[in-house]
């Protein structure tokens, strides 16, 4: 019995037992003596005890193979539920690809940069500069949102996306104390507008943790990592975490900063003015499609509203202390689980999150969900993570309710008060979130191998 194939997992299969039906037996010999021939009753005797007992191990063992493989489809079951893909890719996914492919091929290097034509709060028009140094005014608006299928193309294609450079990799920060789901999202979000941009279901890219592969250049997204940028390393929609500062060269291509106060930390440096701003965990519901409409289906009827707390992995200590000290119910959404299940959970048993942790907040609010950034003085968050990338990410935005945040709540009893609650941002601020930010990536970087 296999388990169904999962493009993000590769092939799977049940466990093979072989049973040796007729394990041979031998007499330890005596010096000297000579056993009689069995008997015919003797013969029928010792088979048929012989026949029970392998009767029983095979039966034990079937057992066992079936109770494990009932257990791992029960597991994967799950996990397909979070990560089946729709089959129909959509016509707006298709028209940006022809767009995006209709650029490159007037494409003579690959020296891109994006210049910025806004504030926070201003316009949504970007100015792309091409790769042959020419201007193009793109607005947001015209840049479909794209979808994507679990073959990653209607047409099956039998190609496959590979970075220009061979020896670059998606990097992204691994922790030492275990796993932590908003590191770990770069990569996927990364593959999945390859494969939707160039319509094939497989990317040739190794993952690997920064700082690891021997010299070999990065492609870095998500993540407070400017501090472990190295010369050669590509950078898209990073954050700077002033407590670890930046280590970044004049000479790295960068294509996108999480916000604004990354932009300004970097212009000290030296001159990166024009760059755009996002995160590109807010782009999960857009390439996911299991996810796409989790903002905007309509709650069940229930007597109470459903809290959830994404603690940062830091404040895991406190979270038993909090649901006993708290009046309401409170879901607790770990964040060492994947990334998938963190939004499954955060899209289907959610209606406030409150969180510790920075791709908490970030996912809840491109979900459409009501937010509360929450940090105690007292936690060692405050002092490992600071204020600094929160306020990075949040300024990043047109809605005023996101720029206007200065410090987190600090009282974790007020988990039940709704009224504290950041309020979900509006649909079509989300969707032009997603879009500016879709439109910065380095295509060009890439490309298609048959």
């Amino acid at each position: 019995m296999s388990a169904p194939t999962k493009t993000y997992s590769g092939p799977n299969g049940s466990r093979a037992y072989k049973v040796a039906t007729s394990p041979s037996t031998s007499t330890p010999s005596t010096p000297n003596l000579v056993a009689p021939e069995p008997t015919n009753d003797e013969l029928r005797v010792s088979y048929g005890k012989f026949g029970k007992l392998a009767l029983i191990a095979l039966t034990t063992l079937v057992i066992f193979h079936i109770s494990e493989s009932r257990e791992y489809a029960a597991v994967r079951g799950k996990n397909a539920a979070i990560m089946d893909r729709s089959e129909v890719k959509s016509t707006e996914m298709e028209a940006m690809a022809e767009s995006e492919h209709g650029h490159e091929s007037k494409a003579t290097s690959t020296d891109t940069t994006l210049a910025d034509t806004t504030d926070v709060s201003g316009s949504s028009s970007l100015l792309v500069k091409g790769t042959i140094g020419h201007m193009q005014n793109t607005d947001v608006d015209e840049i479909s949102l794209m979808s994507v299928s679990t073959s990653h193309s209607s047409k099956k294609k039998d190609c496959r996306v590979h970075p220009i450079d061979p020896g670059m990799g998606l990097c992204h920060y691994i922790p030492g104390h275990g796993k932590n789901f908003g590191d770990a999202i770069g990569p996927d979000v990364v593959k999945e507008l390859l494969r939707s941009h160039f319509d094939c279901p497989l990317v040739d890219m190794d993952v690997r943790g920064l700082g690891r592969g021997k010299g070999k250049p990065c492609f870095v997204s998500v993540g407070s990592v400017f501090h472990m940028i190295k010369p050669g390393d590509t950078v898209w929609a990073t954050g700077v975490n002033n407590i670890h500062g930046a280590t970044v060269q004049p000479a790295t291509p960068i294509y996108a900063v999480r916000g604004p106060l990354t932009k300004r930390y970097l212009g000290k440096l030296f001159n990166q003015s024009s760059v755009a701003y996002g995160d590109p965990g807010f782009l999960v519901p857009y390439l996911f499609p299991e996810f796409e409409n989790a903002g905007t289906q309509t709650p069940p009827q229930q007597s109470l509203p459903r809290h959830c707390l994404v603690p940062h992995y830091h404040d895991l200590p406190s979270v038993k202390i909090i649901q006993r000290g708290l009046n309401v119910s409170l879901n607790i959404i770990t964040p060492r689980d994947d990334w998938q299940v963190v939004v499954h959970k955060l899209a289907t048993q959610c209606d406030y999150v409150a969180s510790s942790s920075l791709h908490g907040l970030i996912l809840a609010d491109s979900l459409g969900l009501p937010v509360m950034w929450w940090q105690s003085d007292k936690s060692k968050v405050a002092k490992s993570e600071g204020l600094f990338k929160y306020l990075d990410y949040f300024g990043g935005f047109v809605a005023a309710e996101r720029r206007r945040v200065k410090k987190p709540e600090k009282n974790w009893r007020k988990f039940a008060d709704t009224a504290v609650y950041l309020p979900p941002i509006p649909k079509a601020d989300r969707d032009a979130y997603a879009k500016s930010l879709i439109q910065t990536f380095p295509f060009h970087l890439f490309a298609v191998k048959q």
